[in-house]
């Protein structure tokens, strides 16, 4: 039976028209309507429908739909807007160091699989990410060539697990059960084969003995006799010492203050004590009797912080000997 036009026109109304990427003369740039709200999408002239500003909208559009509908499509939602809700909150929520190595982690997983609905996606997704990103490839920036180790895979399956974790914990998603199926690489440590004796230790103290390398010293005591991790002893200042525990101490965040340093499991609330015994004891309580208290305790030379330089300066100093491998 033909319907009137009439009806057939309520008819495609009430199904709704396609999404639309509209130009605005007099807000010079694109925007579009959503739940009854106007959203900009991109500023400058038109230069619709090839245009470079054109298609940058038209993404963005897609993008702010599906967002949109997060919280009902469940298992329909795509990679992408899961992965990007998930950044969202990390960068609101966590270190920016943090952040910075889960988009690291999750951008060639949306780049593949950014399309994929969660329900759609399979280990062999991960699998297949895992394979192109172990070959040999330029990157932008880098004059070698780069490939993923077995450590950065382990980062990169952690971070798309945590992704739909989150989206688990946040009802926005079902169960998914590629989160039980996907393994990552075994971590190849030699701990055992790396055992520091007590030779081992006191030629490494020998080592140190200059004017030059007293700080690295100090760090070294510190670390041996506290079972403290590196980055909590160069962080610590004379500020963070509490003399009745004879301990650094380190708040949680919910008792911490900004410009202090956030440990391990701050996150959840913790604080962490760091005690010394033996030579480290003494050592520290003269060195905060020496600092103000936002000077830090085990600065380089110069009385900056160590950070990612620890490793090399302290290879540096003592060379490969001083750490050789027990086999």
């Amino acid at each position: 039976m033909k319907m009137p036009n009439k009806t057939r026109g309520n008819i495609m109304g009430r199904m709704g028209r396609k999404p639309q990427v509209r130009f605005y003369a007099s807000r010079n740039g694109y925007h579009c309507t959503l739940n009854g709200k106007l959203h900009k999408l991109g500023d400058g002239p038109d230069d619709s429908p090839n245009g470079e500003r054109y298609l940058a909208a038209v993404k963005a559009y897609s993008e702010l739909m599906a967002t949109g509908n997060i919280e009902i499509a469940g298992n329909s939602n795509s990679v992408a807007t899961i992965c990007n809700a998930y950044l969202s909150h990390v960068e609101g929520s966590k270190r920016a160091s943090t952040y910075k190595l889960r988009v690291m982690a999750l951008r060639p997983f949306v780049e593949e699989c950014g399309s994929l609905r969660v329900s759609q996606v399979k280990p062999f997704h991960l699998e297949a990410v895992i394979s192109k990103m172990r070959h040999p490839r330029k990157v932008k920036g880098y004059h070698k060539l780069m490939t993923w180790s077995d450590g950065t895979i382990r980062i990169f399956v952690v971070s798309v697990k945590a992704a739909f974790a989150w989206g688990l914990e946040q009802g926005l998603l079902e169960k998914v059960p590629m989160l039980k199926a996907v393994k990552s690489p075994m971590s190849k440590t030699k701990a055992r084969d790396r055992i520091i004796t007590n030779e081992d230790h006191e030629v490494i103290l020998a080592k140190l003995m200059t004017k030059r390398t007293q700080n690295l010293r100090r760090l070294v005591v510190a670390l041996e006799n506290s079972g403290a991790r590196p980055g909590e002893l160069i962080n610590s200042t004379g500020g963070d010492w509490n003399e009745e525990l004879g301990a650094i101490v380190y708040y949680g965040d919910d008792s911490r203050r900004e410009d202090e340093f956030a440990h391990k499991t701050s996150g959840k609330g913790k604080d962490r004590t760091i005690r010394f015994t033996g030579e480290a004891l003494n050592m520290v309580r003269t060195l905060v009797a020496t600092k103000k208290p936002k000077d830090l305790l085990f600065p380089t030379t110069a009385g900056t912080s160590y950070g990612k330089n620890l490793y090399h300066r302290f290879r540096e100093e003592i060379g490969r000997a001083s750490c050789r491998e027990r086999v």
